[in-house]
């Protein structure tokens, strides 16, 4: 196991030592504030570890927390779209081992599993996140996944769809503001 790979992440909370993968779990039924802190703490503890692509996978977990509009956690914490987007920008220029976040999120929101909370909002927050991908990341290097996209018919929405469709679901009046100030 690698230990302070990474400095930490400054959009999302600070932890010490190493977390067990099972943080959260205590959480998950209740889906709220504890699961989203909980998410974030571990996305950061793999971050700082060195494993980013693990620490999107905790990021989109905690994409299911159920929270008030602007619940006291987002002011503190909002929806981690900068946590995103600096992890997958810093490994991009670190050439750690990041997977492919397109496709990625391309997977997540054409497979979402609608028996977990919040499904049709996550959709929409994996597709802003494969816009943010996009924008970073070059399309020759970290493409779509194009047999998925042939296969299955899929049409990826444009990015004021998106936008509109957050904008339409999530109870966080600045999550839509969030995600502009981060796209070119």
């Amino acid at each position: 196991m690698r230990t302070n790979a990474n400095n930490h992440c400054p959009h999302l909370p600070p932890t010490s030592g190493v977390l067990p993968i099972t943080h959260s779990r205590p959480y998950r039924a209740e889906c709220g504030q504890k699961f989203y802190l909980a998410c974030l703490e571990l996305a950061q503890n793999q971050w700082k570890q060195g494993y980013p692509a693990q620490a999107l996978l905790q990021i989109n977990k905690s994409f299911m927390a159920q929270l008030q509009a602007d619940a006291p956690i987002t002011q503190r914490h909002p929806i981690a779209y900068k946590a995103v987007y600096w992890i997958i920008q810093s490994s991009h220029r670190s050439h750690e081992f990041l997977g492919n976040p397109v496709r990625h999120y391309q997977h997540l929101a054409t497979r979402m599993n609608f028996n977990q909370p919040l499904a049709e909002l996550r959709v929409w927050r994996a597709w802003a996140c494969h816009h943010l991908a996009q924008a970073i990341l070059p399309a020759d290097d970290f493409p779509r996944d194009e047999r998925q996209i042939e296969s299955e018919k899929i049409q990826i929405p444009d990015i004021s769809v998106v936008l509109a469709k957050i904008d339409e679901l999530s109870p966080h009046r600045h999550e839509v503001r969030e995600i502009k100030k981060l796209l070119p």
